[in-house]
């Protein structure tokens, strides 16, 4: 694993210990939200190999320990199945709805998964920010119900942190390329045509999410969310709140999820007005702490 984590999108980095050439992390856990009508939340805790499960209210359901191991970026389907990037174990674990323990397990060496996602096409994306070797990975492919890679994208060597698929199929991921942090774009989830946008991270880059207009939401690191062309190009959209590390959508598209240091908020969105707070309790806090705000600032 050789990684120490303690919460959700801190100023201070720590190197990883699994390689030399390896990035600086963010530090802190990831979260994901149910697609049902009856939405729930999960925030999962690395340091406590858990994750945590709300309503979405804000009232503390249950934890899940069964097979969660330094867990990472997470994401729920249509069906209400929980992905878990299970960063500590090299591997993904599937969750039906409402169960305590994975009833299906994707494996793939020992890379070491930062975030899932699944494409409309039906393909699980899993972004290995390590490789078996402690250098930089890809993008593992996995094909609808396969087990195991089925393929993988690759961008210069970069360390892959998070992704987000748009409801056309094109794929996007947060790397950091050398010492730059950006953002690709793989259309339709292809290695041909394969780009860097024009958006740049001074450090390691947080959580995107593709938005029902068809733009990119890109947590930066100065804090707060800011909304893009899925070719780069700032809308002049951006959500001033917390230092965000993993962002989501809620399955219709009117919340905005948010994981930081202290916790994990829930907004409104576009309008950015505070939901709920989702609080795990002692230790690294990765829960839904709720407050955002909404103002459009001109760009140059």
């Amino acid at each position: 694993m050789g990684c120490v984590a303690a919460g959700f999108a801190l100023a201070t980095l720590t190197a990883c210990s699994g390689g030399s050439g390896g990035p600086l992390q963010p530090l802190g856990r990831a979260f994901a939200e149910n697609a049902k009508t009856s939405a729930v939340v999960y925030v999962s805790k690395e340091s406590d190999n858990a994750i945590e499960v709300f309503r979405l209210d804000g009232k503390r359901l249950r934890t899940i320990t069964t097979g969660v191991n330094y867990p990472q970026g997470m994401y729920v389907d249509a069906q209400g199945t929980l992905y878990v990037a299970n960063r500590g174990s090299s591997d993904v674990l599937e969750f039906q709805r409402g169960a305590a323990s994975p009833f299906k397990r994707l494996t793939d060496g020992k890379n070491q998964p930062e975030d899932v996602t699944v494409c409309p096409n039906g393909n699980v994306y899993v972004a290995n920010i390590l490789g078996s070797g402690g250098g930089s990975a890809n993008i593992a492919v996995y094909a609808h119900r396969s087990r195991h890679p089925t393929g993988a994208l690759t961008y210069a060597g970069g360390f892959f942190f998070f992704l987000a698929c748009d409801a056309r199929g094109n794929l996007f991921a947060s790397i950091v390329l050398g010492t730059i942090g950006t953002v690709l774009a793989f259309p339709h989830a292809h290695q041909k045509g394969a780009a860097m946008l024009p958006i740049f991270f001074g450090g390691n880059p947080y959580g995107i999410a593709a938005d029902a207009a068809g733009n990119l939401l890109v947590a930066n690191e100065g804090g707060g969310v800011e909304e893009f062309t899925e070719s780069g190009q700032p809308t002049g959209l951006r959500l001033t709140s917390g230092q965000f590390d993993q962002i989501a959508l809620g399955s219709d598209g009117t919340l905005l999820l948010g994981a930081t240091a202290k916790g994990a908020t829930a907004y409104t969105f576009p309008g950015g007005v505070l939901d709920h707070t989702y609080r795990t309790g002692g230790g690294p806090q990765s829960a839904w702490r709720s407050t955002r705000e909404r103002t459009r600032e001109p760009h140059n």
